[in-house]
């Protein structure tokens, strides 16, 4: 598979999920605090499917962010890292419950992007869990205010683009399963995984 990277500055998410975002500053407990957004629960603190926009005080462009529900999934040990994309398990398909499993997502689904990690083998083996909840970016441009303790923008650097070569300005992404391993973007063919919900703002970087 041929691969290349994006950067965050040049990706541009069009938001598939239903339902009109809030005011990041109406939801209790993330206001003033974006980075609030970060870690998981066990339980759900939000409705499923609750979305937030918040404008970037860096570019001032607006960035859209869903709750939603990670699922341990069933072919795979897969690891969920910052910037995996997620989709709709295709298991008794629930609206807002995902995993990076490319091989278990409904197909024409949905699509979101990870601003949380997740270790399979702690969270989900050796700790018995079976889902768990948070927040994932879903739409907009690449928010560079969301950080982890350490005062890092999760999001920021090169995005891995699969099919690299094919894309150029304006193209639509997908997701493209990837044996063993988390799905990743990819450019639209017929064969993808869900619908484009992507769009380069600019040419790849290599």
């Amino acid at each position: 598979m041929a691969q290349t990277n994006l950067d965050d500055a040049n990706l541009v998410l069009i938001d598939r999920w239903p339902g009109i975002p809030n005011n990041i500053l109406a939801i209790p407990n993330i206001a003033g605090t974006p980075s609030g957004l970060i870690g998981w629960s066990d339980t759900a603190v939000y409705p499923l499917g609750t979305k937030i926009i918040g404008i970037d005080p860096v570019t001032g462009a607006a960035s859209t962010f869903i709750y939603l529900k990670y699922m341990k999934g069933a072919d795979h040990d897969i690891d969920l890292a910052v910037k995996d994309v997620v989709g709709i398990w295709d298991t008794t398909p629930a609206l807002y419950e995902v995993l990076n499993d490319g091989g278990e997502m409904l197909v024409g689904g949905p699509l979101a992007i990870s601003i949380n990690t997740l270790d399979y083998g702690v969270v989900f083996t050796t700790g018995g869990k079976t889902y768990q909840y948070g927040w994932f970016f879903c739409g907009g441009v690449v928010p560079t205010y969301i950080k982890n303790a350490a005062g890092t923008a999760v999001l920021d650097g090169n995005f891995t683009i699969s099919d690299g070569s094919d894309a150029v300005a304006g193209t639509g992404l997908r997701a493209y399963d990837v044996a063993g391993a988390a799905a990743v973007l990819g450019v639209t063919v017929e064969t993808d995984i869900a619908q484009p919900f992507g769009a380069f703002a600019l040419a790849a970087s290599a």
